[in-house]
């Protein structure tokens, strides 16, 4: 599974939409949690206008998904006091 996984993050840039970009994310939590916590930004960005009870769960799942991320390397405690900040408009 891990060199699908590896073949997966060389081929996607510039072909997958955001579903397909949030699937590999999901899958490769575990053995690529610096690729999958790439995507976050960017699909977060994206649920920023939307509302709705939809919109609010996939922000939350991806949320959770970085915070699964942040388990592998450590850095979960800075991670949740980033959440914990107040936004900046």
């Amino acid at each position: 599974m891990t060199e699908m996984l590896d073949a997966a993050w060389r081929e996607v840039e510039g072909i997958a939409d955001d579903r397909q970009w949030e699937h590999l994310a999901d899958l490769s939590r575990g053995t690529h949690p610096a690729e999958a916590l790439a995507v976050c930004p960017r699909l977060g960005e994206r649920l920023r206008e939307p509302t709705g009870d939809r919109a609010y769960e996939r922000l939350a799942r991806l949320l959770l998904g970085a915070h699964v991320c942040h388990r592998v390397p450590g850095t979960q405690k800075p991670f949740t006091e980033h959440l914990r900040r107040p936004a900046r408009n």
